[in-house]
């Protein structure tokens, strides 16, 4: 097999430059080609990486369902619940007879810290029911002076009283939610999810004003 030289010198003196640049330039647009390809490709995993993560922290294509009730919730505040993470409180109320309980507290990496855990049903709803009906009742404005702009008291995460407490009660009574009125004040417009990760699964609480999220998944500092 005759090498590209070899090759070359069996052509005619004023045709070789002709192909010797043809060749030269082949080689050169392939490089570029696959240059170009290779940086075509790096962009792309890049941008994917980014729209990823972005989606993790910031989105949430969960279906929101709504609550059969809502009982002593403070006007203008919500907390959406995703259909996953209703779905998986169904499932523990089944079997074991426990709600969640959701707090904020002072402290954390960011200011503020939310914790869930799981406590006995409360089976009597009638003190939030009352509460219910004497609010939607009562046309008397808030006095403002025990109106606070500031998050800087928080009642007792174990505190249990109606008074303190919004009751969401899931769809078919399979399920419930309590958050005291400060916590959900802060994480007012907030979505709780149910996420399945490689680590195990979990309930998180994302969106809202909740930002500067560090490694632990439940410090947070709020927006301005």
């Amino acid at each position: 097999m005759l090498s590209l030289s070899s090759h070359l010198l069996s052509i005619p003196q004023n045709h070789r430059p002709v192909l010797f640049l043809r060749t030269i330039g082949l080689k050169t647009l392939s490089k570029s080609l696959i240059s170009q390809r290779a940086a075509n490709v790096r962009i792309f995993n890049i941008r994917n990486i980014q729209e990823k993560f972005y989606t993790i922290e910031n989105k949430t294509n969960d279906i929101l369902i709504t609550p059969e009730k809502i009982l002593n919730k403070p006007k203008d505040t919500i907390l959406s619940i995703s259909e996953r993470a209703s779905h998986r409180l169904s499932e523990i109320y089944i079997n074991s007879k426990e709600i969640l309980q959701i707090g904020v507290e002072s402290g954390g990496c960011h200011g503020y810290q939310y914790s869930l855990k799981l406590i006995p049903d409360i089976k009597d709803i009638s003190p939030w029911e009352k509460l219910e009906k004497k609010e939607l009742n009562s046309e008397t404005k808030a006095d403002p002076s025990n109106q606070h702009d500031e998050f800087d008291e928080f009642d007792e995460f174990d505190e249990l009283s109606p008074e303190k407490n919004v009751l969401y009660i899931l769809p078919n009574n399979k399920g419930k939610i309590l958050i005291n009125k400060m916590s959900l004040k802060i994480l007012n417009k907030t979505t709780l999810i149910y996420t399945t990760e490689l680590i195990g699964s979990s309930f998180k609480i994302i969106n809202g004003k909740l930002k500067s999220k560090c490694g632990c998944g439940s410090s947070f500092d709020l927006e301005d």
